[in-house]
């Protein structure tokens, strides 16, 4: 029975917004969990085969490419560490703040990739993503200082909300460093990450020595924060990526913070006042507001010409025919779509197809009005 692909991205999410319930319910410290987690995940994915693998063109797939190309590999290595630091960062949140503030400060990563992206990338600070910052910084402010009294002693709601703001600068790090890879789809590059995090975090663990699994529930919440919410939620979120539309996935994505915040209040009886929802709450607008604005600040249509397998293969085949001269517009589009969500891969798309228009780069008819009529799609919302 074919799975609808909205519903895959929201059962994905939801899984997403429930691993912090299973981490505070295993007993060991959070860079063990970290540790396990990876390992268990990339072993899976390596196993299991079902994310597919990308393309590049004149090469054989994607992961291959990655380890010829030394750049691409340093890259990503260091972006496989940083996922291994983030998650344990997240997890050390976990231990020492309520699910809800742990998740919903974690989600002003967006913040930071709109204050660096236009030292980093050159990119348009529009007032919008201005007007986004101030509101995110606001909503944090609202959570840092409402703090309900009677959460037990336990607790070091400080403490907690800086490791959630250290996941987040992580995350963030690991964008910058995502747009240098290039040529590697999203699911190839997600299972180099996963597997270059465990390898990162092997040594330590072994030299701490702290994995002590005592029952069988603490086993199987590891196996199911591995399996089921790391290798078959990722699975589950990039086998409908071809069926979803952009700005779908960028909504459903607010389940995963949303349903944290659920589980938090009905499994561990977390206080939240209604300053921190609405702290919260400014945080999830402001970075969706944010991080859909591009360029001009144009508003996102809710409609492509192309889904986005066949828009992937024509960028791919432009590529192709344009060559290394326009390396540079092209790097990190090529191999597929490699973003969560994928707004900001398709406006680099729009960028890459005006800047070779316009050099008129493109010889054969056909294939230039397919550039061109896609263009003028893409030109409604960029």
């Amino acid at each position: 029975m074919k799975v609808n692909g909205n519903l895959k991205v929201i059962l994905a999410m939801a899984l997403f917004g429930s691993i912090g319930v299973f981490v505070k319910n295993i007993n060991l410290p959070s860079m063990e969990i970290a540790f396990l987690r990876s390992a268990i995940a990339s072993i899976a994915l390596i196993i299991w085969g079902v994310m597919p693998r990308s393309k590049r063109i004149g090469s054989e797939n994607g992961i291959k490419n990655v380890f010829q190309d030394r750049k691409s590999f340093l890259y990503l290595a260091a972006s496989g560490a940083l996922l291994g630091i983030n998650w344990v960062m997240v997890f050390q949140a976990y231990k020492f703040t309520t699910l809800s503030n742990a998740n919903l400060v974690y989600y002003f990563s967006p913040v930071f990739v709109i204050l660096f992206s236009p030292f980093l990338f050159n990119e348009k600070l529009t007032k919008i993503k201005v007007i986004s910052v101030l509101v995110a910084v606001g909503g944090l402010a609202m959570i840092l200082f409402n703090q309900p009294q009677n959460t037990g002693g336990s607790y070091n709601h400080l403490l907690g909300v800086a490791y959630a703001l250290a996941g987040g600068s992580m995350y963030a790090v690991m964008i910058f460093l995502n747009k240098k890879i290039e040529n590697v789809s999203g699911p190839d590059r997600t299972k180099i990450q996963i597997t270059a995090a465990a390898l990162v975090l092997l040594p330590f663990v072994l030299f701490r020595n702290q994995i002590h699994i005592t029952d069988i529930r603490m086993l199987m919440f590891i196996l199911i924060l591995g399996l089921v919410h790391t290798a078959f939620g990722l699975s589950l979120y990039f086998s409908a990526m071809n069926d979803v539309k952009a700005q779908n996935i960028a909504l459903f994505s607010y389940i995963d913070p949303i349903s944290a915040v659920i589980w938090g209040v009905l499994i561990f009886q977390d206080n939240i006042n209604a300053f921190q929802i609405i702290g919260g709450l400014l945080i999830l607008v402001s970075t969706y507001f944010g991080s859909r604005t591009k360029e001009e600040g144009s508003k996102a249509s809710s409609e492509m010409q192309m889904d986005l397998k066949e828009l992937e293969n024509l960028v791919d085949t432009v590529y192709g025919v344009v060559g290394e001269k326009y390396s540079e517009e092209f790097k990190s589009i090529t191999g597929g779509c490699h973003c969560i969500p994928p707004t900001e891969w398709y406006g680099d798309v729009y960028l890459a197809f005006k800047k070779i228009l316009k050099d008129d780069a493109i010889k054969d008819e056909q294939l230039k009005k397919q550039v061109r009529d896609e263009l003028k799609y893409l030109s409604k919302w960029f």
